[in-house]
């Protein structure tokens, strides 16, 4: 891939114009340097006073304290005083870091949006468990929490590795920053996990030898040692010599660059979105026309990629190429961080408990000191009192002598008093009591009081007090905990998701897995498979039972875990099931086996296998936890019994039913009935107009034509039209008249039949209706059998 330009810029301003993509990265790297100067100052200096010995005293203090063989000035030597280090701060910090190690650190996803099933996200759980145990992801982050608790700043590492040399697959790999100060952020970033930088270098210092051998094409492998000496003047921070030796190291930087596309979002009339990049110019003017104004728009941050290079201070090495993910793959572990007037710093427990720690090491050796260093008590004796008896008071300091003889009288002659000693003793105590108040105001500092430590007070021996402290112990140090879990492990699964989907890419791969149950397990990708014989097998789509995990779905959301082991856990399930049978005698039959169960001694799955035999059959499983032949026995009585009780209440459920349908079927019945009958009736009343209409058209039809036919016959004609349409007339309304009456009569007779029929159930109770047996029947209805007719 070419070398792409950016954007040049200087160590004061990243985004000033520069048209070298190395020039670039080496300003950036100078930028960050000049950021983090005093930071990395303090680091160092936290760093060294915990875990350098000899680094708690300042040095003008330990020099003054070597003493002096010479002397001068007419005054004798001045001889070594104790410069003694107790080094206290180590237990808290070490409580603090395995606190963490205890703790069961662990990714957590889960679907988001509709795009994604739980399946794909217990996919994704069991993916990364299995990352994070075959990189040893936990010393990844051990390494840098330690560092984060001691001095505020720690940083680990997610990269990508070839499977093996005969696979073009990849794997992504956790990895431990060893030297965790050659890392340079984005100054500039305002998240706490730097999620938002720009750029990322992380630098290694190599000997001349191995970086010729590493990359002999290199225009820096061919520089002399005269040139290479002249490179290192003008970058002395690339070209340095390594260790106190006298030969030279050269600097190579992993350069990460973060570049984002700016796109235009537009608003479109039905309230969609799209990109104007994608809407044809013309199309886009139409509409803007037609709406007689511009569509709303907003600048949104478009595809975000990450190129990586290999760089020296001479040239770029390897690169720029584009990185698998879309985020940098160094994961900051941060301490406490405050910002002072823009002055953005991070501190951990060691800095403010240094004056704490130094006075107690003041204290200490002031103690034993004065103790060692403190003159014995001198006797007071007059002249000539131990004539003859020399030997023995020069032995009275060495040794525990019965008595010391004395002479009563001096030279003189003059009585004199027993010898006696002169006693001045140095101020023990004071010192002491000063040791003690120091190591206090280092409990206090660190927020670590004594019981967390071991350390128990006559006072608060019981275990609720105990305990109360242990939790306040951890409650003052759970924020670097917190840092961890809330902060850097969160943009470690962002990390992760982003990289997975990339990197187990190829339809058909069988993922590792493991399961919450630390148990390993295959998993086949993007394609269909069922399970046979508990291995994934591929399958054609479309097969009935066939799963698809599919790591491109959708979105996930990741949360950070922070509990126990499995082992700590199973610990616990057996120590409560004990509890149980203890508390409840009743149930210890039945949670007998599965206590065994969760038992690490030899034999104890031997012996739940057995115990879970004896269970009552309800209870009883197979080896992969399936119920037994006998449970599934119990279970289908059950659901059969179960079944045969719900077939006897929706019986009785629907005989109820049945006898309302058939009265209301009866009345439904008679209501059509009539509604046909009337039907019917307005149907011939209209058939019998239809006739009379007909026989009218008929009969002026042969009028008119017997008119054409006997014009000279008009009067004779007249007479016999007028006798003939007076006789159809009588006909016509005799006949329609007749009809007319018979069509009423007979709907009426249907109408009082129906009624009699729906009233038959409401009053003829079980002889049925329309006066049938056992009830009094109904009167014929007019016009029927033995009515008027």
């Amino acid at each position: 891939m070419a070398i792409e330009t950016v954007p040049p810029e200087t160590p004061t301003d990243p985004d000033a114009p520069d048209t070298s993509a190395h020039q670039a990265a080496l300003d950036r790297f100078q930028l960050a340097e000049e950021a983090f100067k005093d930071q990395r100052e303090r680091e160092l200096a936290d760093l060294e006073f915990i875990d350098k010995a000899g680094a708690q005293w300042p040095d003008d203090i330990r020099r003054a304290r070597e003493g002096n063989d010479q002397g001068g000035g007419g005054l004798p030597p001045v001889p070594a005083r104790p410069c003694l280090e107790f080094n206290l701060l180590r237990g808290p910090m070490q409580q603090v870091v395995n606190t963490a190690r205890q703790a069961k650190l662990g990714l957590s996803f889960a679907p988001e949006g509709e795009g994604v099933s739980r399946a794909v996200a217990q996919a994704y759980d069991d993916i990364a468990r299995a990352i994070q145990a075959d990189s040893r992801a936990h010393l990844a982050r051990q390494w840098a929490f330690e560092r984060a608790a001691k001095c505020g700043w720690g940083v680990y590492r997610l990269l990508t590795e070839y499977v093996n040399d005969q696979t073009f697959d990849q794997k992504i790999t956790y990895k431990r920053i060893l030297n965790q100060a050659s890392v340079y952020l984005d100054p500039f970033a305002q998240e706490p996990d730097w999620s938002d930088g720009q750029f990322a270098l992380l630098t290694a210092d190599m000997p001349l030898a191995r970086y010729k051998r590493t990359h002999p094409q290199t225009k820096l492998a061919s520089y002399s040692d005269r040139e290479l000496t002249s490179l290192g003047n003008d970058l002395p921070t690339w070209i340095t010599t390594s260790h106190g030796s006298a030969g030279l190291s050269c600097r190579v930087a992993e350069y990460w660059e973060v570049r984002e596309e700016a796109q235009t979002l537009v608003l479109l009339p039905d309230d969609t979105t799209a990109l104007e990049a994608d809407i044809p110019a013309e199309i886009l003017a139409q509409v803007e026309r037609d709406r007689g104004a511009k569509l709303p728009r907003r600048t949104i941050t478009g595809k975000r990629q990450v190129f990586w290079s290999l760089l020296n201070g001479v040239e770029v090495i390897e690169g720029p190429r584009e990185w698998n993910g879309s985020y940098i793959p160094l994961i900051p572990v941060v301490g406490d961080e405050a910002n002072l007037n823009g002055d953005r710093r991070w501190t951990g427990s060691v800095q403010f408990a240094r004056d704490a720690q130094r006075s107690y090491n003041y204290m200490r050796s002031a103690q034993v000191e004065a103790v060692g260093l403190a003159p014995r008590a001198q006797w007071l004796i007059a002249d000539g009192q131990l004539e003859g008896y020399e030997a023995w008071w020069q032995e009275a300091n060495t040794r525990n002598l019965p008595y010391l003889p004395y002479r009563l009288q001096t030279y003189a002659g003059q009585n004199a008093p027993p010898p006696q000693r002169n006693v001045a003793e140095p101020a023990i105590q004071a010192v002491t009591l000063a040791a003690a108040a120091a190591k206090d105001d280092l409990h206090g500092t660190t927020n670590m009081p004594p019981v967390s430590l071991g350390q128990l007070d006559p006072h608060e021996r019981s275990g609720v007090a105990i305990r109360a402290l242990q939790g306040q112990a951890e409650v003052g140090s759970s924020g670097y905990l917190d840092n961890l879990a809330s902060v850097s492990m969160i943009y470690e699964g962002k990390v992760l998701k982003d990289l997975i989907p990339r990197i187990y890419d190829r339809p058909g791969r069988i993922v590792p897995g493991l399961g919450i149950d630390d148990k390993r397990k295959g998993l086949m990708v993007n394609i269909p498979y069922v399970e046979q014989n508990g291995k994934p097998q591929p399958v054609p789509p479309g097969t009935p039972g066939a799963e698809v995990i599919d790591l491109k779905a959708g979105d996930l959301s990741v949360t950070a875990v922070v509990g126990k082991s499995y082992a700590t856990r199973r610990e616990e399930t057996s120590e409560a099931l004990a509890a149980i049978m203890q508390a409840a005698p009743m149930l210890a039959p039945i949670l007998a086996p599965f206590w065994l169960d969760e038992l690490d001694f030899p034999g104890a799955k031997k012996l739940a296998a057995i115990a879970k035999k004896t269970l009552p059959p309800q209870f009883q499983e197979d080896e992969a936890g399936q119920p037994s032949p006998q449970q599934q026995l119990v279970q289908l009585q059950q659901q059969m019994q179960q079944a045969e009780e719900m077939i006897g209440l929706l019986t009785k459920e629907l005989e109820k039913k049945t006898q309302v349908i058939e009265t209301d079927q009866v009345k439904a019945d008679a209501t059509v009935q009539v509604t046909q009958l009337e039907l019917a009736s307005k149907e011939r009343i209209e058939s019998v107009k239809a006739q009379v209409e007909l026989l009218k058209a008929e009969l002026s039809a042969n009028t008119a034509l017997q008119q054409s036919q006997l014009g000279a016959q008009a009067g004779t004609e007249r007479v016999l039209w007028g006798s003939v349409a007076k006789s159809v007339q009588q006909l016509e309304a005799h006949g329609f008249q007749k009809e007319q009456q018979a069509a009423q009569m007979q709907n009426e007779r249907d109408l009082q039949q129906l009624a009699q029929q729906a009233e038959g159930p409401r009053q003829g109770g079980a002889g049925g209706a329309m006066g049938g047996p056992g009830e009094a029947g109904t009167p014929p209805a007019p016009g029927g059998p033995g009515g008027p007719v």
